[in-house]
């Protein structure tokens, strides 16, 4: 009887994945994402921090600017009103030199009046017509004035008529004829007087001539008459 001899296979057993090994990927992001997050955020509140600080940075700067710019505006208010106060005083003190030229030529003429008459006075005997004049105020209105004197030397009051004729020519259409226009006044003075007359002359009148009469009323009566042309009496002024 023949002996059978056993026969073996040998295989080799299957090994088993430890659980790390099969499961790494899964670990790994499980723990992958944790740190990420926690990354994130430390990264985005360093951002925010970041963005923060940059934003406070900027809302400074703006308020800065802000008053910087109020200052400036404050300033330009003060330096426009400087200049418009500065404007004014020049026109005001321009006014009040054209003013005082205005004084100083009225005491001027003053003046000059006061050192003719006195000058005049060394040939005057008595009553006299110093000076004539006239001024244009409107067309056709005129104002006359007339100053009378007399010898200062030992003065006495005099009083007495005026008459003022104003002769000239009135044009009608084509047609011209002589008008006179006359007005009577009163005097009373001791040393001299200013008589301002306003003529209203109707339209057409042309002047040409002033007739002046003068009588006084004292015991022994005294009449003075003398004619001035008309654009002779402006000339002289």
């Amino acid at each position: 009887m023949a002996i059978k001899i056993p026969q073996y296979i040998i295989r080799e057993a299957p090994t088993e994945q430890s659980f790390v090994r099969r499961y790494w990927l899964l670990i790994t992001l499980l723990v992958l994402i944790p740190i990420s997050f926690v990354g994130g955020l430390m990264m985005g509140n360093g951002l925010l921090s970041d963005w923060v600080g940059s934003a406070n940075s900027l809302q400074n700067l703006n308020q800065q600017l802000e008053n910087e710019n109020q200052q400036l505006l404050s300033r330009n208010s003060l330096l426009d009103t400087e200049a418009k106060v500065k404007q004014q005083a020049i026109l005001e003190l321009q006014e009040s030199y054209n003013t005082l030229l205005v004084q100083n030529s009225e005491l001027q003429s003053e003046v000059n009046f006061f050192q003719n008459l006195l000058v005049s006075n060394n040939n005057a005997k008595g009553l006299r017509i110093f000076d004539i004049d006239w001024t244009q105020i409107n067309p056709g209105q005129y104002i006359l004035t007339l100053t009378l004197a007399q010898k200062l030397q030992k003065a006495q009051p005099i009083e007495g008529d005026l008459k003022l004729i104003v002769k000239g020519q009135l044009q009608t259409g084509e047609q011209t004829a002589a008008k006179e226009v006359v007005v009577n006044e009163k005097f009373a003075f001791k040393y001299y007087q200013m008589i301002r007359q306003t003529f209203n002359f109707e339209e057409g009148f042309y002047p040409l001539e002033v007739l002046v009469e003068l009588t006084t009323d004292e015991k022994k009566p005294r009449s003075l008459s003398q004619t001035y042309q008309w654009l002779e009496i402006a000339e002289n002024h």
